[in-house]
């Protein structure tokens, strides 16, 4: 996919061109616009001026088969929304099968559009297959590998749909509440899981001055940045491959996600009201308190969720302490303000359990401790089955979330060396007097522990309990875990529940809080998308999902439902933004600022 970017000196002024690197610049006549596009493999023109018919025939007339995008940039109002890519540009319609857009001049128009046209690129150009199945109504089976949260809610969603659903996992049942270290993510770490418009958002950085760009995995926790083993060739890869996203790029990505977190939670909301009994007992509580401890962001992250419609409410530091008492201890270095967000936690290993236990009574078959060792393929690479044990299974479709655990299946290629794990640390202490009655995320600029989640539950002995997540630290494919950069993690979650909550540890020792500590490996990608890659079967489908990052949980029900999809033969727009071959090819253009008369340098 190359890009070529035809825009006036005069509109070029007011665009942060220099903080994009590697785009050919030409002039706006449309003569020399002409022979780029009618001599250069170029898929995507942003534009000021407007582009004669001829050209536009001609342009498709050198490149009948691949997707054209023209991006028109003009003068005028913009609003800066957080939202989809889309919003920050009007469809004009279609000339010659070229797909155009309009949108309005600001500083960051440049990234804007090319974001723009990433998704637009790749909209057209992935072929995502239809099932087989899908054209006969008696093939239903789905045999699921990996009850993680996100594969159980879309299991429950399929047997509610009336497919014949055989499900298993490597691990043991979750209802046997057996050690911790037994269990995958979802089970193995806090009884806890949140929901907020900004879950699993974009981890790199997308500032368009930053500079060095995205290099947490390259520091050790101790150093500030998130490495806790010895990277080898598959990690250093995986690095690598996360530090090539530009700002742009990332800004465009995050868009994708927030526009699903948006649809998941219409979909969370739906399923409360249409089956309240599986939430009734697992900690279901409402509206998240944001707390921050720096200024700027408080400042900055009140204007982000005004614009994406989560705020309930703005609360300075000492309304937040009136508000909240629990938060009444907390010193002023500490807290600069808070804002009540959409959103809800619930205790994520009861919910399993009222998962498991009504998809069993809508007649699935559910089965753990029973891994899958291999997938069957035919010569074309067609799946054809799966092996648990002795056993050789064979069903219609296939739905697979193994987690961290990926390559152990045999993935397609596209899927390679795709999902890596970075884990996350939890600590439980007691709800002292007064209590926090809501939900927290804490926010802490340059501290170890930067984000935090904080859930209000009950422990088994119903209890009221805070169970406190936080902390990122890469092991990449399954490295061996540096335990004292491990340590490091867990003194800076310590550090946060002192710092917020002082009088939870006041008859608690650091001893004591030690012996609650868990840590859970969340399923991460690259490009900080999730994963939805589709494969052939014999009889429908093979579907992968998972590297949802810190947003499983959070998406899980717009998973499910682009899993029906898939299954049904219908398109969903996760098919195209969570596909393997979006991040490996996506445009990704470099800048050198050429005059028309230059040679040309198109962006790759």
């Amino acid at each position: 996919m190359r890009a070529l970017v035809a825009i006036a000196d005069t509109c070029r002024s007011m665009i942060a061109s220099d903080r994009i690197a590697d785009v050919t610049w030409w002039s706006t006549c449309d003569g020399e616009i002409a022979t780029a596009l009618g001599s250069s493999k170029i898929n995507i023109v942003i534009h000021d001026c407007p582009l004669d018919f001829s050209v536009l025939r001609r342009w498709r007339a050198s490149m009948p088969d691949e997707p054209l995008i023209a991006i028109r940039v003009v003068p005028g109002d913009v609003a800066t929304l957080p939202g989809e890519p889309d919003a920050w540009a009007t469809p004009t319609g279609f000339a010659v099968g070229i797909e155009q857009f309009l949108m309005r001049l600001a500083w960051d128009a440049l990234p804007r559009a090319l974001g723009v046209a990433e998704r637009a690129y790749y909209r057209a150009a992935l072929r995502i297959p239809r099932p087989r199945a899908a054209t006969n109504a008696g093939s239903r089976s789905v045999l699921v590998v990996g009850l993680g949260i996100v594969n159980l809610v879309s299991v429950h969603r399929l047997v509610r749909e009336g497919f014949i659903v055989t499900a298993l996992d490597a691990a043991p049942d979750p209802r046997a509440w057996r050690d911790w270290r037994e269990y995958g993510c979802t089970r193995g770490g806090g009884n806890a899981r949140m929901f907020t418009l900004t879950e699993a958002d974009d981890y790199h950085d997308r500032r368009l001055d930053a500079a060095p760009l995205n290099d947490q995995f390259r520091r050790s926790v101790s150093q500030g940045g998130w490495l806790v083993c010895r990277p080898t060739t598959d990690e250093e890869q995986w690095i690598r491959d996360f530090e090539r996203v530009p700002p742009w790029r990332a800004r465009a990505y995050n868009a994708d996600i927030l526009a699903f977190n948006r649809g998941s939670g219409a979909l969370w909301e739906d399923w409360m009201l249409a089956m309240p009994e599986l939430f009734a007992d697992v900690g279901l509580r409402h509206d998240i308190l944001r707390l921050y401890s720096e200024e700027d962001d408080y400042a900055t992250n009140v204007k982000r969720h005004a614009l994406l419609g989560s705020t309930r409410e703005v609360l300075s530091a000492t309304e937040v302490r009136t508000r909240f008492p629990a938060m009444s201890d907390v010193p002023d270095h500490a807290l600069a303000g808070g804002i009540v967000v959409r959103g809800f936690t619930l205790q994520v290993h009861d919910f399993m359990a009222a998962l498991l236990d009504d998809i069993e009574r809508l007649g699935a078959d559910v089965r753990f401790e029973t891994p899958v060792t291999e997938l069957l393929r035919d010569r074309d690479g067609c799946v054809t089955g799966a092996v648990a044990g002795d056993n050789v299974m064979r069903h219609d479709s296939y739905l697979l979330s193994p987690g961290t655990g990926l390559s152990t299946l045999s993935p397609p290629p596209a899927l390679a060396n795709r999902i890596h794990g970075v884990l996350g640390a939890w600590a439980t202490v007691p709800n002292v007097n007064p209590r926090l009655r809501n939900s927290l995320k804490i926010a802490r600029k340059g501290h170890l522990a930067e984000d935090a989640n904080v859930t209000v539950a009950h422990n088994a002995a119903g209890e009221p309990v805070l169970m406190v997540g936080s902390g990122y630290g890469y092991i990449g494919a399954g490295r061996e875990i540096d335990r004292a950069e491990l340590d490091t993690i867990f003194d800076a979650l310590v550090d946060t529940i002192a710092t917020y909550f002082p009088r939870a540890l006041k008859d608690m020792t650091l001893a004591g809080v030690r012996k609650t500590f868990r840590y859970c490996v969340r399923p991460w990608t690259a490009s900080c998308l999730g994963v939805f890659e589709i494969e052939p079967s014999l009889g429908g489908v093979a579907i992968w999902t998972g590297g949802h990052n810190t947003g499983g949980f959070a998406q899980a029900p717009i998973v499910a439902e682009a899993v029906l999809a898939a299954l049904i033969g219908a398109r969903h727009p996760m098919h195209v933004a969570y596909a393997a071959a979006r991040h490996d090819g996506a445009l990704n253009p470099t800048m050198t600022a050429r005059r028309m008369h230059d040679e040309p340098a198109i962006a790759q």
